[in-house]
């Protein structure tokens, strides 16, 4: 495969362009790690997976679990049980949802060496669960795509139980938002094919492989 049709690419470009927002500050229970917290927290692998609704991050997250053991954590039921509890659109909700997000995060690495989750990337406090996945470990960032009807199809035909209900009209919305975002990518994967899963879960592999024999 050349390099000009290469689904798979590999690039280290980018960086965050979101507005700084503390969510987290304003837990009274956050405190500053001690020293020597980030190089111990390095051992862990934090992969996420970022790109449009319906490219495929839950079946390629479900498929790096399943097939190389990575922890994967579903953040959707997260936002939805919050959801039950609290008024969704305030900056409580979102405080009490990231907070819980990354608690999970916590609770599997104390399981597992590595773990997974996914997102949109367009949530006003993405640069935050960012940073605050970063010092927790070897943060990995995989950009997800797939073209806007085949996103629009997956939508349709997935378990919507598990997904926070959303119009079309908001779905192009986001996703249109989501195929902007610009972060360092380690790798990025045009998920049309299960040519180019296979590829990428080789690459994951490699990837969680080198980083465990970096720490001895």
């Amino acid at each position: 495969m050349s390099n000009s049709t290469r689904s798979l690419m590999l690039t280290g470009i980018g960086r965050l362009g979101y507005p700084q927002r503390t969510f987290l500050d304003r837990r009274s229970t956050r405190k500053k790690p001690p020293t020597g917290a980030r190089t111990m927290a390095k051992r862990n692998i934090i992969i996420l997976l970022v790109g449009p609704k319906g490219a495929g991050k839950t079946y390629l997250a479900s498929r790096m679990e399943d097939e190389i053991g990575i922890s994967f954590l579903r953040v959707e039921p997260i936002w939805l049980e919050l959801m039950k509890e609290m008024r969704p659109g305030s900056s409580d909700f979102d405080i009490e949802g990231l907070s819980r997000v990354i608690e999970g995060v916590r609770e599997r690495l104390s399981a597992r060496s590595s773990v997974v989750l996914e997102s949109t990337g367009t949530a006003p406090w993405f640069s935050e669960m960012h940073n605050a996945l970063d010092a927790m470990g070897e943060l990995i960032l995989i950009k997800v795509s797939a073209p806007n009807e085949m996103c629009l199809d997956r939508i349709r035909q997935r378990d919507a139980s598990q997904h926070i209900p959303v119009s079309d009209d908001r779905i192009e919305q986001i996703n249109m938002l989501a195929e902007r975002v610009q972060l360092p990518w380690s790798v990025e994967i045009q998920n049309t094919s299960e040519t180019e899963v296979v590829e990428f879960l080789e690459f994951i592999r490699a990837r969680v492989s080198k980083c465990a024999s970096d720490q001895f």
